[in-house]
């Protein structure tokens, strides 16, 4: 029977369907068990179907806990699949709540950066303003310094080029004894004068300076009409003439004069001779006092028409 066995399985054709070599097979396994089993003349003297039938059971006994195992198997696989994908969810949520957790701590970061920066950008500001203030104010006291120095050397440079004009006309005065005073284009300067007030008019003269004496000078003053006679005047109507004329003589404090004034020209001038001592009475400590001279001689008289001037002249006598 071994033999015959044998036989079949060198007889195995390797072109069968896989359903009938999985028959064969599982015919071979029922004959090698019997002939395990020491049964040879036994299996002889039973039916075939008989023992496929049994051996097919107990194959199926034998399967059995394999397949209970494997449903086991299958049941676990799935637990733990279902284990898994929990765990994965719980992953999400906890990387979740990490990512929720680290976006706070940056935003609060970014936010105490936010304050810190802008804390130290304002105390910079703060202190780049001081400064600025600071640099303002020392800017101003510059200016202000610098424009009371500026003032300071205007004054004494004024100062000199006065000393200097005083020391040259005083210079070119020195052996001058006589000072002329001319007033032209007189009618129209009278006019504007009498258009501001018909009451009076009043010229002076510029400063002068005789025997290298400090400069004075003299205003002429007109008082108010007090003749009928008219005078037409160019741009308005007729004006009547002011009446007698006055002088006045400005002079530095402390000198005593003699001296001699002469209105007009020709045969018509009037020369007059006074001496005085030019004193601040109200000691008001001023640098020119006045000498009135009043009422010396009526204006038309002394007014040359043809060539519109008048003419004052100034002779010192003594000092």
């Amino acid at each position: 029977e071994n033999s015959q066995h044998s036989g079949s399985f060198g007889s195995f054709p390797g072109s069968t369907s896989p359903a009938r070599s999985a028959e064969r097979v599982y015919a071979m396994a029922a004959t090698g068990t019997a002939a395990a089993t020491g049964h040879s003349g036994e299996a002889t003297s039973m039916p075939p179907g008989a023992d496929v039938g049994k051996n097919g059971q107990h194959t199926m006994q034998q399967l059995q806990p394999m397949l209970m195992q494997q449903e086991q198997l299958r049941d676990r696989c799935a637990g733990l699949e279902k284990a898994l994908a929990e765990h994965a969810r719980e992953q999400e949520q906890e990387i979740a709540k990490l990512r929720v957790a680290i976006d706070e701590k940056i935003e609060a970061a970014t936010t105490r950066l936010g304050t810190a920066l802008t804390a130290q950008i304002d105390m910079q500001h703060n202190s780049l303003r001081n400064e600025l203030c600071i640099l303002q104010e020392t800017l101003q006291q510059s200016e202000a310094s610098y424009v009371a120095e500026h003032a300071n050397l205007s004054d004494g440079i004024r100062s000199q080029i006065n000393t200097l004009q005083d020391a040259s006309l005083a210079a070119a005065t020195v052996f001058s004894r006589c000072a002329s005073w001319k007033i032209h284009h007189f009618k129209n300067r009278l006019a504007a004068l009498l258009q501001v007030s018909q009451e009076g008019a009043s010229f002076r003269s510029p400063k002068f300076s005789v025997n290298a004496l400090p400069d004075m000078h003299m205003e002429l003053q007109m008082s108010a009409c007090e003749t009928d006679v008219l005078i037409p005047l160019p741009g308005a109507q007729s004006l009547p003439v002011p009446g007698s004329c006055s002088l006045q003589l400005w002079v530095p404090t402390g000198l005593q004069l003699a001296f001699r004034v002469t209105l007009g020209t020709g045969d018509a001038s009037v020369s007059y001779r006074f001496e005085h001592k030019f004193v601040d009475e109200a000691a008001n400590q001023i640098e020119q006092v006045c000498f009135q001279m009043p009422n010396l001689c009526q204006l038309d008289q002394v007014w040359n028409r043809s060539t519109d001037t008048l003419e004052v002249a100034f002779e010192l006598m003594e000092f």
